[in-house]
């Protein structure tokens, strides 16, 4: 019961706070983006989007230190500062940071804001 009023108070205000950064004048007029100072709806999806991705992204090489409610609260067991906790710890902080710079990168390569260089340029870069 617990989790489930969390999540649920986590999700109202988050609509209340989208809904509020939607309607709010943001004093810029940028067409397709934000006009009258208002943010566009797709845009603040977009956004949304993004976030979601890096959650799931953060909290995919953190499973081990999640609590599963539906299989008795069973943990990994490598709570502590032992060595391989540590290890572990900066493990999944390497793995984040370099999930977050693919997803960056591919989003990036995927708006066509940052073009791929050729297999010719990449060949003259290194091999001449």
């Amino acid at each position: 019961v617990r989790t489930l009023v969390g999540t649920g108070l986590f999700v109202t205000i988050g609509g209340f706070v989208a809904g509020y950064a939607l309607e709010l004048d943001w004093g810029i007029d940028v067409p397709g983006i934000a006009s009258h100072g208002q943010l566009n709806f797709v845009w603040a999806l977009y956004a949304n989007q993004l976030v979601n991705a890096g959650v799931k992204v953060y909290m995919i090489w953190r499973l081990s230190k999640q609590k599963w409610a539906n299989r008795g609260n069973q943990a990994a067991g490598f709570a502590g500062n032992g060595w391989l906790a540590l290890a572990r710890n900066a493990m999944a902080i390497w793995l984040t940071t370099i999930s977050v710079a693919a997803l960056f990168l591919s989003v990036m390569v995927y708006t066509k804001l940052l073009s791929v260089p050729s297999a010719g340029f990449m060949s003259a870069m290194f091999f001449s």
